[in-house]
């Protein structure tokens, strides 16, 4: 392998794995987001739960 070609190599694997690690981050931001949101909206759809009130009196005539 030519001096060039090695370089050129070297190089391509330095910026292939440097692309590799920014997509990584790119992922954990997103799932951090996606995560935040989830849990909004979950505690959105607990408020909107129906509430079972049971009640010992009688209020028939």
């Amino acid at each position: 392998m030519l001096k060039n070609e090695k370089l050129r190599k070297k190089e391509y694997d330095e910026m292939k794995k440097i692309g590799e690690l920014a997509g990584i981050n790119d992922l954990i931001a997103v799932y951090g987001e996606y995560n935040k949101e989830l849990k909004i909206s979950n505690e959105y759809l607990k408020e909107l739960e129906p509430k079972i009130i049971l009640s010992t009196t009688n209020n028939t005539i």
